[in-house]
């Protein structure tokens, strides 16, 4: 099993490129399949998919297609990603809806309705044999044993908004930020907010 990524501050890294937008992803340590805390961390990234689609594109039209993503790996990652021309005020608006996760609980109904969204997804992307049995591969090599493909539906179903927090507050901080744009206009101390709350910075 691949050792897994721990971050102890947020950090922030400018490649400079002559672009007409802004590109940006930040991502954050994320525990592997095997853990009990997957679970209630991918309810939690749909909950700020949703947040995050709403405040930047919907309400400020920041950007077309902002994104908060889980991955499925050993050595997993979670986090959140951007384009956009005004990539200070996007990050930043991102950044306050994780912060509206670690600090306050959502509401049961937000939870019950997005694990059933989610399972809705999921079951839509097991139609067919090669799916079903690509579920049970990666159980089998990353998430200790191919019958624990069998208790997905029950533990998404299980989580409650206290385990939301909890996660959030475990995981979504400490974001490695990589930007391609121009460097004049990224303002470093925005990105370094760590989801809201004040973490040691680091600065490439």
């Amino acid at each position: 099993m691949p050792v897994p990524k721990t971050f102890s501050a947020p950090n922030v890294s400018v490649t400079p490129k002559s672009l007409p937008t802004n590109y940006v992803r930040g991502v954050y340590a994320a525990p592997p399949p095997s853990s009990a805390d997957i679970y209630p961390l991918r309810v939690a990234n749909s909950i700020l998919q949703a947040l995050v689609f709403e405040e930047v594109r919907e309400k400020r039209a920041l950007s077309y297609a902002p994104e908060a993503f889980l991955g499925s790996g050993g050595a997993n990652t979670g986090g959140i990603y951007v384009t956009a021309v005004d990539a200070n005020q996007a990050v930043s608006v991102m950044l306050q809806q994780i912060a509206l996760l670690r600090k306050q609980e959502v509401n049961p109904e937000v939870t019950d309705a997005t694990a059933q969204d989610f399972l809705t997804t999921y079951y839509l992307g097991q139609e067919t044999n090669a799916a079903q049995a690509g579920s049970l591969a990666q159980a089998e090599l990353l998430a200790g044993g191919w019958r624990t493909a069998d208790e997905f539906i029950t533990r998404i179903r299980a989580v409650k908004p206290a385990d939301v927090r909890r996660v959030a507050n475990m995981y979504m901080k400490s974001l490695q930020f990589v930007v391609l744009g121009d460097p004049a206009k990224i303002d470093r101390r925005i990105f370094l907010q760590g989801g809201g709350l004040l973490e040691k910075p680091t600065v490439k």
